[in-house]
């Protein structure tokens, strides 16, 4: 692949003040599954878009060597489905590296998955960012960590309505990850 080999194949780019409605399928289409896909991506931002749910995980930053992908001041609401079928997985997956994830409002009300994923990433940088789970059931984490190192979560809100939801879970080799001060 692209990104074990080292080579980006998208980037830079510049998604900027868009509506987008959603990714998923009907009967008989392909499915889709992201609203946003960055596949080996280098130098991208995100900025200033409203982004509705996806069949699968919303909003997907694919692994790369120093990706430096910038997503910041957007609405990702995942409780506006313009007839997508959500299947529940994550809301904002992060897999690449130092990247910045800040000034965003995500907002969940289905499905099982975390609202942010960092998955076999290490020195991103998540601030200042607000996060709504109107989830009751089902006990989902607002953050999953796997594999990830060295990654930075600061002045961060999670706002759950789950009585009983994990609220961080950390699994794999994830090690030197700072998350202070964040409200949970």
């Amino acid at each position: 692949s692209a990104a074990a080999s080292g080579k980006h194949l998208a980037g830079p780019a510049l998604i900027e003040g868009n509506l987008i409605k959603g990714g998923g399928y009907g009967p008989g289409e392909h499915p889709w599954s992201y609203s946003i896909c960055l596949e080996a991506p280098r130098n991208v931002t995100i900025r200033h878009n409203t982004i509705y749910a996806a069949y699968g995980s919303t909003v997907c930053g694919s692994s790369g060597p120093s990706s430096h992908t910038v997503i910041v001041d957007n609405l990702i609401d995942l409780t506006v489905a313009n007839g997508v079928h959500q299947t529940g997985d994550e809301a904002v997956v992060l897999k690449g590296q130092n990247s910045v994830f800040k000034h965003n409002v995500v907002k969940a009300g289905v499905g099982s998955g975390p609202l942010l994923y960092l998955k076999q990433t290490s020195g991103n940088h998540v601030a200042d960012n607000r996060f709504f789970d109107k989830r009751t059931s089902g006990n989902p984490a607002m953050v999953l960590l796997r594999d990830a190192c060295r990654n930075v979560l600061t002045n961060n809100l999670f706002s759950t309505a789950a009585s009983s939801a994990p609220r961080i879970l950390v699994e794999g080799a994830s090690v030197a990850n700072t998350l202070r001060p964040n409200t949970f």
